[in-house]
Order: structure tokens, then C-alpha cells, then sequence
């Protein structure tokens, strides 16, 4: 604390990537969140232990063609990542357990019906924590 930042570090291997988001797990893990720019995959990468380097990117399913993403965190210490899908439905994926791994099915499930409406160009993109129940 109250001290300078060091260095940038590489984040791997992965390029094309945008819109990144970032979330902490219950035990104090981040969690790096990206979109492929190309073709609008998730993907993410994450710290091994807190304070400590991340490992490799991996992919979050099949879902193409997404965009806005979100992150927050549920009151049982779930990560959850959202998202606007193709048609502009909403779209979520969930960690199965705090600090564990993602239930990532092959189509993301949707929050319910498309967003009415376009988000204005100069509207600022939610990518902090934020708690959900």
C-alpha cells in the first residue's frame, strides 16, 4: 500500500482481445475477463493464489457475439458474468461454487427479453465488482 506500481506484465499469450473486466474471488483471486474482438468470445484468465501471477487464458464456451460485458459478485461469493448477446438479450454465466469453476453452457443463458433501445454511444461500460443477490 501507498507505494508505486511496478512494471507492466505480459497477461499471455492471447491478442484481439477487448473489453476487459476485472473481478475478485471470495478468497482474494483476481479474475481477468476479455472479449475476443473478432468473433465476440469470453474468455479469462486468473491468479493461481492472491497476489500472485495468473496462469493461462481459457475460453468461456461457445457464445459468440458478445459484448458489454459485466462482472459482479452474488452474496454466496459467486463471480458472474454478463453480457449482451446476439438481438441484444442479456445474457449470464455463473461459477458453480465461490472461488470454483464456471457452469458455461454452450449457449448462455439470457436474463429475459432483448434490451429495448440502443446504449448510447458516450454511455460508460459497467466492468467493476459489483453485489447481486
Amino acid at each position: 500500500p501507498n507505494s508505486s506500481f511496478g512494471k507492466w506484465l505480459s497477461m499471455g499469450a492471447a491478442r484481439g482481445l477487448s473489453e476487459i473486466g476485472l473481478g475478485q474471488n471470495a478468497d482474494g483471486r483476481l479474475e481477468l475477463f476479455a472479449l475476443n474482438a473478432k468473433d465476440g468470445t469470453a474468455w479469462h484468465i486468473w491468479q493461481t493464489a492472491p497476489n500472485v501471477s495468473f496462469g493461462n487464458w481459457a475460453m468461456m464456451g461457445e457464445q459468440r457475439h458478445l459484448s458489454e460485458i459485466a462482472i459482479g459478485k452474488n452474496t454466496d461469493g459467486r463471480l458472474d458474468l454478463s453480457a449482451l448477446g446476439a438481438g441484444g438479450f442479456a445474457v449470464h454465466v455463473s461459477q458453480l461454487a465461490a472461488n470454483g469453476k464456471w457452469d458455461i453452457p454452450s449457449s448462455w443463458p439470457s436474463l429475459g427479453q432483448p434490451l429495448a433501445g440502443k446504449v448510447p454511444a458516450d454511455a460508460r461500460k459497467i466492468t467493476s465488482s459489483v453485489t447481486t443477490p
